[in-house]
């Protein structure tokens, strides 16, 4: 999925001790004052994101105002500006998760999906915001409650924007495939036909469904929508058990919650 749009800006380095001293002592940043070519600490940039929660931001790009929705850090400090997502891409974005949530539970993965709002601290000082991810249970079982209530400590990777990136335009059925090589660790951008994606090994078993990410879109029913053929008398059947569902949507709730979901360990 498409990121928002970024913002470019100047080299300017502040001294990082005083601005760790400037978070600590107001807790406060005014946003409007935000000043694009200086760098930020983790401290502040944990400041900036809390404040823009509350209240709407606009900053000026070639004299032209942008709304902002959140910042991401990158490697030298500075803050990049991400600029609201269309709501088609949005619905694309939820859509794209909710496949690979679904996948996470339905395959007893047990792991951790996060989608816009979820920040990762990828190295010391950087912090990326990716459209969806997944963290795997042995990476995020073991995350300290400083890494899971802030971008301090040490930093981690989610698996799948990592190892394997998918770009994906359904507006104009665009999918470039992201890889990084074994041999040499370098990321190499293939084009493929628009169609189903598969998760290889970075998501065993998973296959992502384009034609459903398009219908959220266009929200024009396939022929064989239940919604708009369903008999309202028509009892569903669980496979596992002999319980019965007036509708798919509560049969659908009994098989993860009683058959499919494998309890989480405690951490």
């Amino acid at each position: 999925m498409s990121k928002s749009a970024r913002f470019p800006s100047v080299s300017r380095t502040v001294s990082v001790d005083r601005s760790k001293e400037i978070a600590r002592e107001t807790d406060y940043l005014d946003l409007d004052q935000l000043d694009l070519n200086r760098t930020y600490t983790l401290e502040e940039f944990e400041i900036i994101s809390d404040q823009l929660k509350n209240r709407s931001l606009e900053i000026k790009v070639d004299s032209e105002l942008v709304p902002i929705s959140h910042f991401e850090l990158d490697k030298s400090g500075k803050l990049v500006p991400m600029s609201p997502t269309p709501i088609f891409k949005e619905v694309a974005v939820v859509e794209i998760y909710a496949q690979i949530r679904n996948w996470n539970v339905q395959t007893g993965q047990n792991g951790a999906v996060t989608c816009s709002q979820g920040g990762f601290l990828i190295e010391m000082g950087e912090v990326q915001i990716p459209d969806v991810a997944f963290t795997p249970k042995e990476i995020y079982r073991n995350l300290t409650d400083e890494q899971g209530t802030s971008f301090r400590g040490p930093p981690f990777s989610p698996t799948f924007v990592v190892e394997l990136g998918w770009l994906i335009d359904p507006i104009n059925d665009e999918i470039w495939v992201y890889k990084r090589s074994p041999a040499n660790g370098n990321v190499f951008r293939c084009h493929r036909d628009w169609g189903d994606l598969d998760g290889g090994d970075t998501l065993p078993g998973f296959k992502l469904d384009i034609r459903n990410v398009k219908e959220a879109i266009s929200q024009e029913p396939s022929e064989s929508d239940p919604s708009e053929s369903e008999d309202e008398n028509t009892q569903h059947s669980c496979p596992y058990c002999s319980q019965t569902f007036s509708n798919g949507y509560h049969l659908m709730k009994h098989m993860e919650n009683d058959h499919l979901r494998k309890k989480r360990i405690s951490r």
